[in-house]
């Protein structure tokens, strides 16, 4: 459910505000699998990004649980909460127009939920889907000053634009996710008999110590964040 509020320019500035209630719910999570999550170099988190190219049909069991049962719930990229807001504010000038431009964002956490891979990389859930709680809200405030300045020679539309925007203005830092992973990089996978043997019921961590399977070290910790703060400056032609 959404709720919205816009004003379209007039008297110099707009806005267009919004807030989204939803509940994304089961045990499949889409085209793009936001439940194959990988972090990049930068610390970012991201899910699979080629559609129809995720594993729920070759490897059946992903993401069942140590209790043989489909693991259901909130799905990955579930955020029941969102604000938005967006505004923008101009005041001419001699020298042209300039306009202030905020952005500010308000969005509740994701849900964490512990894997562990057996047989072929395969990710189970073996505690169910959001286990390990959701991160933390997460707030984000953009900000943009933009120039024209007034145009020039035999055609007044051509002008020159100068803009600065600042990303995440307060620095925030919040954890945008974590290591979910229990098991140690540099081990095997949880071994079976038979693969069918997963969905009869098994103790991940008895599992783990009976095949000298180690604990991720880094496991329940955060690994991706907010983007640091950070500025451009921008100078355009416009003709």
């Amino acid at each position: 459910m959404e709720l919205r509020l816009d004003k379209r320019f007039s008297e110099r500035y707009l806005f267009a505000a919004s807030y989204t209630w939803s509940r994304q719910y089961g045990n499949y999570s889409g085209l793009a699998s936001s439940d194959e999550i990988t972090v990049d170099s930068s610390g970012n988190a991201n899910g699979r990004v080629s559609p129809n190219v995720n594993r729920y049909y070759d490897l059946p069991w992903i993401y069942y649980t140590e209790k043989g049962k489909l693991a259901e719930g909130r799905l990955a990229t579930d955020r029941p909460h969102t604000f938005k807001f967006f505004g923008g504010y101009s005041l001419p000038s001699k020298l042209g127009l300039t306009t202030l431009s905020p952005n500010f964002l308000i969005y509740s956490g994701t849900p964490l939920t512990s894997e562990i891979e057996a047989v072929s990389t395969t990710p189970v859930a073996p505690y169910g889907r959001g286990d390990l709680g959701r991160t933390p809200v997460c707030l984000n405030t953009d900000f943009n000053i933009m120039h024209d300045f007034k145009g020039f020679g035999a055609n007044e539309n051509m002008k020159v634009r100068f803009e600065f925007t600042v990303f995440n203005v307060f620095n925030g830092h919040a954890a945008m996710g974590v290591d979910s992973d229990m098991k140690n990089a540099n081990d095997g996978q949880l071994q079976f008999d038979h693969d069918a043997d997963i969905f009869k019921g098994f103790n991940a961590r008895q599992l783990m110590l009976e095949q000298g399977v180690r604990m991720n070290p880094s496991y329940r910790y955060p690994n991706a964040f907010q983007n640091p703060r950070s500025a451009r400056l921008q100078l355009s032609f416009i003709f």
